[in-house]
């Protein structure tokens, strides 16, 4: 169990979290609101505020939001300005669950249908294989389940840098 949470930390500190920080010179409380603006009307909840910070979590409804926007992939976020710099940090969490649910579901199906063919084939002469040939409409899952999450990771990260460039250019 300890080995587990141990790996499933480096997994989310090096694949599932976005961090990037620049340079800054205009009004901490603008460019706070133009996160604000940004967040609040995709669900995100304030969980903490100051003068010169944010945090904002989404909700867990990730496939039940819209799929066009890449800002849904992030669980949790953190805008920070301060010694004119704006960082952001985020956590790419809801991204892990669509690909846990992904891999679920793909492991789910190709058990359910070994079983059902299994019953359906049992005795037959070429039944063994019919059960094999049964997980070939499954095959191209391995090869595209970490391109989807790539994919995802790429939408997202690419919708922060875009916040962080208009955070500190409409500041100016």
């Amino acid at each position: 169990m300890v080995v587990y949470s141990v790996k499933s930390e480096l997994f989310m500190k090096y694949f599932m979290n976005y961090e990037k920080t620049i340079t800054f010179t205009g009004e901490p409380a603008a460019a706070l609101d133009i996160a604000k603006n940004t967040f609040l009307p995709n669900g995100y909840l304030i969980s903490e505020s100051t003068d010169n910070s944010i945090t904002l979590k989404g909700n867990n409804l990730f496939w039940l939001q819209q799929q066009n926007n890449p800002l849904i992939g992030i669980s949790k976020v953190n805008i920070r300005v301060e010694n004119s710099t704006v960082s952001l940090k985020a956590e790419l969490g809801n991204i892990t669950k669509v690909i846990i649910f992904l891999i679920a579901f793909i492991v789910v199906l190709a058990l359910l249908t070994v079983i059902i063919f299994a019953i359906v084939f049992a005795g037959k002469e070429n039944g063994p294989n019919v059960i094999l040939l049964s997980l070939l409409p499954l095959a191209p899952w391995p090869v595209l389940a970490p391109l989807i999450f790539f994919f995802l990771k790429y939408r997202t990260c690419k919708a922060l840098d875009i916040l962080v460039n208009n955070i500190t250019t409409n500041n100016l």
